[in-house]
């Protein structure tokens, strides 16, 4: 990643070690600087008036709440996951507005990472409006997996969240299936069955 960077951004940022659960920004503070995330996780996370968490974004690698870039406050607040810790480049917001400016090469890497943004994006709101915790579980693995299996990185809580799901429906929804013959689970991962062994409608 570290090429896709212009000289401006890598020489102004600051590479940073974040523990697992600490909070990057808060909802409500002015942006001042954008993250990168190098390995580990940052969340988008938002709570909800009775105290549900939702989040909205999970970065691996790359850049995360990129819309905060020309944004007076954070929609949400930044946090390192649930497991190792986190390494990124903090980089102020200036210096990423000035890249895109001035760099033809940075900006055409910036326009592909928020094409792939939306495209997940889209994956999710159609997802989140399928009724049913069983078709959500279908359709993440169908759209985020490599050959009918997914790979379920952190806990199966925090993927609860991603689908707007409480961990209890999550887990009576994967009992289910399992039960049903459409699902096959092996340590993290969650694989379909081929289609012509699966209950008739599945």
């Amino acid at each position: 990643m570290d090429e896709q960077l212009p000289e401006m951004v890598r020489t102004e940022s600051k590479a940073l070690t974040v523990e697992a659960r600490q909070r990057l920004a808060r909802q409500g503070d002015a942006p001042r600087y954008m993250y990168c995330v190098l390995a580990g996780e940052v969340r988008l996370v938002r709570v909800g008036k009775s105290g549900e968490t939702f989040i909205l974004q999970r970065v691996r690698r790359g850049w995360v709440a990129e819309a905060s870039l020309f944004a007076r406050r954070y929609h949400c607040d930044l946090q390192t996951g649930t497991g190792a810790e986190t390494r990124l480049l903090r980089v102020p917001v200036a210096t990423v507005r000035r890249a895109l400016e001035d760099s033809p090469e940075f900006r055409r890497y910036w326009i592909a990472s928020l094409s792939g943004e939306i495209w997940r994006l889209r994956n999710v709101c159609e997802r989140l409006g399928l009724r049913g915790a069983e078709r959500r579980v279908l359709h993440a693995i169908e759209s985020g997996g490599v050959d009918g299996t997914l790979r379920i990185d952190g806990t199966l809580k925090d993927w609860a969240a991603e689908l707007g799901l409480t961990h209890e429906v999550l887990y009576r929804a994967l009992a289910r299936l399992e039960r049903s013959g459409v699902l096959r689970r092996a340590d993290r991962a969650l694989g379909l069955a081929p289609r012509e062994t699966r209950p008739r409608g599945t």
